[in-house]
């Protein structure tokens, strides 16, 4: 983990394994967003896909939680951008164990074919807006898969203690292993906390 930049160039991303961390509402997707749109400027629009794995916005005590890139930008019609037509946000919307695990693995179902299609057709460039949801059940050897395809690596993803309550299940501690085994593996993680601004330059 570094200390925290005011500005950070593009250029410190491209060429490079990424992964934004954060508790709920530190503006992970907001980074992740202004780092996509100076690609953008930088006319590498073909070289980019995105797999969206975020459930739509939810707001908790007023902080925003979630929400896909497309409710961002609209640049996302610029690139090959992969999204299931749902997303569930499981720990938020579940009344009970079962239905919590229910979700996680709809979502895996959901998101693998994505995930197929970059292995199969991948992009220089590779962005990925809410990797914990795979991580709640998903197969941490795809995600490496894509990131051994991609020569630019950008990730965001859930860290921190807000969402809690997974009725027992593990599903909690096994997103928080990966993502963290997750980290082994970047040029550069970093770590968001709450009222920090980054401007990407």
């Amino acid at each position: 983990m570094q200390e925290l930049p005011e500005k950070l160039s593009v250029n410190e991303i491209l060429g490079r394994k990424v992964l934004i961390v954060g508790d709920v509402g530190t503006g992970k997707t907001a980074l992740t967003v202004q780092i996509f749109e100076k690609l953008i400027d930088l006319g590498l629009g073909n070289d980019i896909t995105i797999i969206d794995m975020a459930p739509k916005t939810f707001f908790i005590s007023g902080k925003r939680v979630g929400g896909k890139l497309d409710e961002y930008t609209d640049l996302v019609k610029k690139v090959k951008y992969l999204a299931p037509s749902v997303v569930y946000a499981p720990r938020l919307t579940s009344k009970s164990s079962q239905e919590l695990l229910h979700l996680v693995k709809e979502n895996v179902k959901n998101l693998d074919p994505l995930i197929d299609e970059y292995i199969r057709n991948p992009t220089k460039i590779l962005i990925i807006n809410d990797l914990s949801i795979y991580f709640h059940a998903g197969d941490l050897s795809k995600i490496l898969q894509c990131l051994s395809k991609a020569e630019t690596f950008l990730a965001n993803s859930y860290y921190g203690k807000t969402l809690k309550n997974d009725f027992n299940t593990g599903v909690s501690y096994r997103e928080r292993d990966l993502v963290k085994k997750m980290m082994r593996y970047m040029d550069r993680v970093i770590m968001l906390r709450e009222n920090c601004f980054i401007k990407v330059i």
